[in-house]
């Protein structure tokens, strides 16, 4: 597919056709905004909207650094679209932004109706990835690396990265469930994210700001039809990395 100057994450309609979602920090007159297009079978493109989302990020804000408790930096990816999933007519995606409000860089998330592209509406609910202040340990924090999956019976996941002043990079999930609210504050449980693996120690490559990403991943779990199975990177030692896996059942 040509045509779209952005990174983009696509998603298999099961009707047919693809839908391809950027973020990439876009602006206009209007506020922020997320570009959906609509492909075909062929790969072409036959519409492409762009959905405001409201002020939401921070664009002065050039680099997007997590920090650690050693003080060195860890990237925490550019505003690309780092993931996207299609439930129903519902299309979510997690991109990573520099919060309007302040502090550091967080995941943010989007729900968007495909079936009200064309008139209003689309945006359905949207919101931060913020660990709670409940743990003085998780204050400061910033969360990256996301990714999505949903089973059949409507319930998701998401799956990510924290660390901060007093948090070495950890590895996290929250849960939601057809029964939890749709807002952007209770939608994904993160009164109660669950820590899955938590690094021993600061992770450094060498390099001002260290590389980390490529390695989030969450499906819905083929032989459980309650369950995912998910994984994330996270620090063996100083120098070198990892990558953790979980199996996860919603019970």
């Amino acid at each position: 597919m040509t045509g779209l100057a952005m990174t983009m994450d696509v998603v298999a309609d099961p009707n047919g056709g693809a839908y391809f979602i950027g973020y990439d920090g876009k602006s206009n007159a209007a506020g922020d905004y997320v570009t959906i297009a609509r492909t075909d079978t062929a790969g072409t493109i036959k519409n492409t909207y762009q959905v405001s989302v409201g002020n939401i990020d921070n664009l002065s804000v050039g680099t997007l650094a997590a920090t650690e408790p050693s003080g060195h930096s860890i990237d925490a990816s550019d505003r690309r679209v780092i993931d996207a999933k299609l439930v129903g007519s519902d299309l979510f995606a997690v991109a990573e932004i520099s919060p309007a409000s302040g502090g550091r860089p967080q995941l943010h998330w989007f729900e968007f109706d495909v079936t009200r592209l064309e008139t209003s509406g689309a945006l359905v609910t949207q919101g931060d990835v913020v660990l709670p202040a409940s743990n003085p340990a998780w204050a400061g924090a910033s969360t990256y690396n996301g990714s999505l999956a949903a089973d059949a019976n409507g319930d998701m996941i998401l799956d990510f990265t924290a660390s901060g002043p007093s948090l070495t990079p950890t590895d996290f999930y929250a849960i939601h469930t057809p029964t939890d609210e749709l807002s952007s504050a209770s939608f994904w449980e993160m009164a109660t994210p669950t820590q899955y693996v938590t690094s021993p120690t600061s992770y450094s490559d060498g390099s001002q700001i260290s590389r980390w990403g490529d390695y989030s991943s969450a499906i819905a779990d083929p032989t459980h039809s309650n369950g995912f199975l998910i994984s994330n990177e996270y620090a063996v030692n100083a120098g070198h990395w990892g990558t953790a896996n979980a199996s996860v059942l919603i019970v």
